[in-house]
């Protein structure tokens, strides 16, 4: 199993885990605390072979729509990364 697909398994507690509205990159920077090793291997595959960092970060957003009983997307805004990018990020709300 791919470590991209082993990090998509762990959405349920991360999205528990998150506030009730979050955006992607919330998503992707707990990930990226909580399975350091995991996230850095599997970036590493993916970069090596596919559209690299943000094609990487952009499969790991996606992932959440494969579970619409948890969230739903209800827009998208700007934002900046830790390293200062500004990019347009999805914007998540909880299912009740």
């Amino acid at each position: 199993m791919s470590g991209l697909n082993i990090l998509k398994q762990r959405y349920p507690q991360l999205i528990a885990d998150l506030p009730d509205e979050f955006d992607s990159h919330d998503l992707i920077e707990l990930i990226m605390q909580r399975y350091k090793h995991l996230y850095e291997a599997t970036k590493s595959e993916y970069t090596e072979t596919k559209k690299g960092a943000p094609g990487f970060h952009g499969q790991l957003a996606q992932g959440l729509n494969d579970y619409p009983e948890l969230v739903e997307q209800i827009g998208t805004r700007k934002g900046k990364t830790k390293r200062g990018t500004v990019l347009e990020s999805a914007i998540w709300r909880k299912r009740t």
